[in-house]
């Protein structure tokens, strides 16, 4: 017979095997989850090896394939009879380039002594007997490029394309008193280079001052570059062969039309003239001040011979020169005009 205790007893022993085996099955289960997680963890180590056989097994496979190819590269060589062929070759080929170029050397070398020579004689005002060999020069010169560069960085111009303006007139002596009258200008016109060169090409000049006793030979000549014409000339001297009793200057003019755009045109002049003189030498400055400038210089020392004739001749002739500028581009915008019309 069962008592009430021995139910209560085979009560408390089923729950207390409930809860061993909860907690059995708990720890079973947390060890189950790490046994997975090590073979998980060891699965990818075994993935990772496997990659980094293939990738070493490719690798291999490359390289082989490149030593391969390198000796069959071996095979290809060419022989030293080649190679000794091909390189006379070349040296031929590089004799004959190197006398060509020698020669092309040689030909601008005597360029650039011709050029040196005209800028030179260009440059001296101060001259007693004629040069014939400046014609030459001066026709000889394959561009004005250098010689023109040289020239407007002498007289202090600033770059074409700069907008700053020069216009202005100077006397300028040298050691042996003779001097030199500089006439430098700019301006900007609203047109094209097209339109200014031919109107340009005929009146160039008209700046040049002549007197009756002065005997003038003009050499002028015109250069295109692109967008740039330049107009040089100078005076040529009288011929010794056929001498005139007349006065000569040395004359220099430089006139540059640069295209700044399509419908702007920057013009530049350098007028340059030194003072008189004839087969028998440069004419004394207060000769040429009393018979040009009608200016006495009598009874002046050197230095203040040279100051007084400067401020005159710069009272003088800069009025004249506006004057004479303004007249002129009237007369450049009214020939333009009736162009366009």
């Amino acid at each position: 017979m069962t008592t009430s205790s021995d139910v209560a007893t085979v009560h408390l022993e089923d729950e207390f095997m409930d809860d061993l085996n909860t907690d059995l099955l708990e720890a079973a289960d947390i060890k189950l989850q790490k046994n997975m997680y090590q073979r998980e963890k060891q699965g990818k180590y075994r993935q990772q090896e496997r990659a980094l056989r293939v990738q070493l097994r490719n690798r291999i496979a490359d390289l082989e394939a490149i030593l391969l190819r390198a000796k069959r590269r071996g095979s290809l060589m060419l022989s030293w009879e080649d190679i000794a062929l091909t390189m006379r070759e070349e040296h031929d080929l590089a004799q004959v380039e190197n006398s060509r170029l020698d020669q092309q050397v040689r030909h601008v070398r005597t360029l650039l002594h011709d050029m040196k020579r005209w800028v030179h004689a260009t440059l001296s005002v101060c001259v007693s007997k004629p040069c014939q060999v400046d014609v030459a020069q001066f026709y000889t010169a394959a561009t004005p490029r250098i010689p023109q560069t040289r020239v407007q960085q002498r007289y202090g111009f600033p770059s074409m394309f700069s907008t700053v303006t020069e216009d202005d007139l100077n006397v300028v002596f040298d050691d042996s008193g003779c001097y030199q009258f500089i006439r430098r200008h700019e301006l900007f016109m609203q047109n094209s280079l097209d339109e200014l060169r031919g109107v340009m090409q005929a009146d160039i000049w008209q700046f040049m001052i002549n007197y009756a006793r002065l005997h003038s030979n003009f050499l002028s000549r015109e250069f295109v570059e692109g967008n740039r014409i330049v107009y040089v000339g100078q005076q040529m001297h009288e011929d010794e062969a056929a001498p005139t009793i007349k006065l000569q200057r040395n004359r220099h003019v430089w006139y540059i039309l640069q295209a700044i755009a399509p419908s702007v045109t920057k013009i530049r002049m350098l007028f340059v003239v030194s003072s008189s003189f004839s087969k028998g030498g440069q004419t004394p400055l207060d000769e040429e001040a009393r018979g040009f400038w009608g200016l006495d210089l009598h009874g002046l020392d050197e230095d203040s011979m040279q100051r007084k004739f400067r401020e005159h001749a710069l009272a003088v002739c800069g009025p004249k020169h506006h004057q004479r500028h303004d007249q002129y581009l009237e007369s450049l915008n009214s020939y333009l005009r009736t162009m366009r019309a």
